[in-house]
This record gives structure tokens, sequence and C-alpha cells, in this order.
């Protein structure tokens, strides 16, 4: 990797890549690279717009990486990067969910995967020190 990182997650795109997104440390928090499994070297790619940390990262139709939860942002406040629009620079894209219940549920340490092209399952996680049994479906 070029930065150092805990706390981290990880996203897979197709077979050829894997990015290492956020870390605790704060200057890296916004971070993300990529390794490319092919040329065995790292890339950085461009910031997060939230420091982020145990969060977690969901890859959908091995184009869109999603990042959600963490220590620091609101769980509503989830990141998308399209992989491969050649068309303008790439960047992080905020978006803001409203969601009271998921709000209340969890904040990290959840988990989330893909269930179909457009829908990620999100469940467990923990919250001000309680472990939360809730699980929602988020349409992206």
């Amino acid at each position: 990797m070029i930065n150092p990182r805990e706390g981290h997650c990880l996203a897979a795109v197709g077979n050829s890549y894997i990015y290492a997104i956020g870390s605790r440390l704060y200057n890296t928090s916004k971070t993300c690279e990529v390794y490319s499994i092919e040329n065995n070297c790292w890339g950085e790619k461009p910031e997060l717009n939230r420091n982020r940390y145990l969060s977690t990262a969901v890859t959908i139709q091995q184009r869109f990486i999603y990042v959600f939860g963490g220590y620091e942002p609101s769980v509503t406040d989830i990141e998308r990067l399209d992989t491969v629009n050649n068309e303008q620079p790439a960047f992080w894209e905020l978006i803001k969910v409203w969601s009271s219940s998921l709000e209340a549920d969890i904040k990290y340490w959840f988990g989330a995967c893909p269930i179909s092209q457009s829908d990620i399952l999100i469940f467990g996680g923990k919250k001000d020190g309680a472990s939360s049994i809730s699980s929602y479906i988020f349409d992206t």
C-alpha cells in the first residue's frame, strides 16, 4: 500500500482490482487507493468526502463501490465511486439517505453484501456500545 492503514475497508472490482478505503489514522482517513492484481502495483484514487474508519464497502455490478457507516460520519452518509466512468475525473459521490431507524440502530462494525444488481443488505453492527440485530435493504 501507499499509505499505512488500520480500520479500513476493502472492495474488490472484478478479478482485477482491490480498493483500500479510509483508515483510523487521521492523515489517511479520507484516502483511497487501488491495487492492480495484474500489474502488482498500488495507485491513488480520489479522497472520500468524510473521514471513514470501521466502515463497510460493497461493490455492485462490478462497477460501483458503496461505502457505508464508520466511526465518524452518520451511517446515512453513503459514498459511491463509479470505477469505470471515463467521461469525467473519478470522485466519491456523497449520498444522503434519510432513515431514522437505520441511524438509531447502527453506526459501525456492521455487515453488508449485495443481494441483487441494485440492492444491498445491511445487517448487525454496533452503536453506542450496543449490538444490533436489525437488517435493512438499501436500494441503490
